[in-house]
């Protein structure tokens, strides 16, 4: 995982696409009602994620109507990365779960 994240660091001009990057956040936004969505909807969190906090999870979750919200303990924004074991059982869990 380490040597993933530096090759990227590595790569030609990677400075410019994170300064991009960052000045895009604030209007980085998805135009779609995803109250509108009919199935059944996945929301995994980390805890300790400092991208997105886990309060603006919890409040997506709040807010949708066929969500089931799990949060993983100690966890950051990688959550596949840092405990993919506990991730894919819950990605699995849920896929059993809709049929």
């Amino acid at each position: 995982m380490v040597d993933g994240y530096y090759l990227r660091l590595t790569t030609g001009d990677w400075n410019s696409a994170l300064i991009a990057m960052i000045v895009a956040y604030p209007s980085n936004t998805l135009d779609l009602d995803l109250t509108a969505i009919p199935m059944s909807m996945l929301l995994i969190a980390g805890d300790k994620d400092g991208w997105v906090p886990l309060s603006q999870t919890l409040e997506w979750a709040s807010g949708l109507p066929n969500v089931r919200c799990e949060v993983i303990v100690e966890a950051g924004h990688l959550l596949m990365e840092e405990c993919p074991g506990k991730f894919n059982r819950l990605v699995l869990d849920f896929l059993a779960s809709i049929h």
